[in-house]
């Protein structure tokens, strides 16, 4: 009888043993990737011993060297301001396509960018740039332009939904200080982005720090005091049949962390009042005009009758209630995309560093982004919701005469 081996003691593949360890391996992940830091962007910086404010942000995907002068301006909210910028907006627009080195002009209603582009390895003379460029606008600015824009104004203010926001710019108006003509503007001190390639020399970037300086003193900045609203309530008559109301507030500063909020609850106040309008067959606009200290934002509603304050009570009791966390997931991923192609986009996200330097801010990355986001409450957006339908607001009545 041959001989038997012994039996090999069974262990199993899986011992009850190891889940202790698989738990504290998955929670050691879990801490890891909730910790992993964001990746963030390559900010503008100053020269070292500038004589200007300029700041520079290098990037080799440029193949010419760029400089980006934002002037602040006042915004233009009365009818006459509002002829006379467009005026000056138009004629700018038609100089650029002749004066050499400026790229493009873009005017908001509180600032004026002004883009200069010239080969990376020559040089430029800022001041002659901009002299041409006004120089030309001038011939631009004629007396029949001006009336062609008068016209068009005036039939887009005979919409009602266009009065009552023209009325909401006129009450306001006071509030701010008058606006500047080209000339005028010009000589305020712009915020200054030098966008250039590593090979741009140190010589080079200081030459158009030297130029910068000397054509703009740091103390001729633009003034930008803090506006407040006081509430009010007017009604206005019209010709047509229909029923409107405005109801405005104010928007927190553009540097306040309070801006992203109101921004995300634009938009999904934009969705509840879709859904909701939908419904009952009204219609409405939302108008959001950030401005660099105080903005504004308005709610226009249209209606076959008139609206009472009961029913503007009715109303911000409606949109609380409304599955607000279905809209702000469906906002937070809309402005989640659009915010990663602005980044994907070397040219607007130049733009972008721009607009950010002017009033004072980092350049978020996406991931940055999209944290703020997600720190943004259900309970923030009712609240933000209740406040924009409050009894602090500017509200403005239309009904047929």
């Amino acid at each position: 009888m041959s001989e038997q081996l012994p039996k090999k003691e069974y262990k199993p593949f899986f011992n009850r043993s190891y889940l202790k360890y698989l738990g504290f391996a998955v929670a050691i992940a879990i801490i890891f990737l909730s910790e992993k830091p964001t990746s963030s962007l390559e900010q503008p910086l100053p020269l070292e011993e500038a004589i200007s404010g300029l700041k520079v942000l290098h990037n080799d995907s440029v193949t010419d060297s760029r400089l980006l002068l934002s002037f602040s301006s006042a915004p233009a909210l009365t009818e006459k301001a509002k002829i006379d910028r467009a005026l000056d907006y138009q004629s700018l627009l038609q100089s650029t396509a002749t004066a050499d080195n400026i790229h493009s002009v873009l005017w908001t209603q509180d600032r004026l960018e002004i883009e200069l582009r010239w080969p990376k390895n020559s040089s430029i003379d800022i001041n002659d740039a901009l002299s041409q460029l006004t120089r030309d606008a001038r011939k631009y600015a004629t007396t029949p332009a001006r009336k062609l824009i008068a016209a068009a104004k005036y039939l887009d203010n005979k919409q009602i939904d266009n009065a009552a926001i023209q009325a909401l710019s006129t009450r306001i108006a006071r509030d701010y200080a008058a606006g500047k003509n080209i000339n005028l503007l010009l000589k305020n001190t712009p915020k200054a982005l030098l966008i250039t390639s590593y090979e741009k020399t140190a010589s080079q970037v200081i030459e158009i720090d030297r130029q910068f300086g000397t054509l703009f003193p740091r103390n001729s900045q633009g003034n930008h005091q803090p506006v407040s609203w006081h509430p009010s309530e007017s009604t206005i008559e019209h010709r047509g049949t229909a029923h409107q109301l405005l109801v405005a507030t104010q928007l927190a500063p553009i540097s306040n962390p309070q801006s992203a909020l109101e921004l995300v609850t634009n938009f999904v106040l934009g969705e509840l009042l879709n859904n909701l309008n939908a419904a009952q067959h009204n219609s409405y606009r939302l108008v959001r005009q950030p401005i660099f200290k105080r903005g504004f934002q308005a709610v226009l509603l249209a209606s076959t009758r008139p609206y009472t304050d009961q029913d503007l009570m009715v109303l911000r009791a409606q949109m609380t209630e409304m599955a607000i966390d279905d809209a702000m997931t469906i906002i937070k991923k809309r402005l989640e995309d659009n915010y990663q192609k602005l980044v994907e986009d070397p040219e607007r996200l130049f733009k972008f560093y721009s607009k950010k330097n002017f009033y004072g801010l980092t350049t978020q990355s996406s991931s940055e982004y999209a944290a703020q986001l997600d720190t943004i409450t259900v309970e923030q957006i009712k609240m933000q919701i209740k406040a924009i339908l409050g009894d602090n607001a500017i509200i403005i009545r239309l009904q047929p005469s």
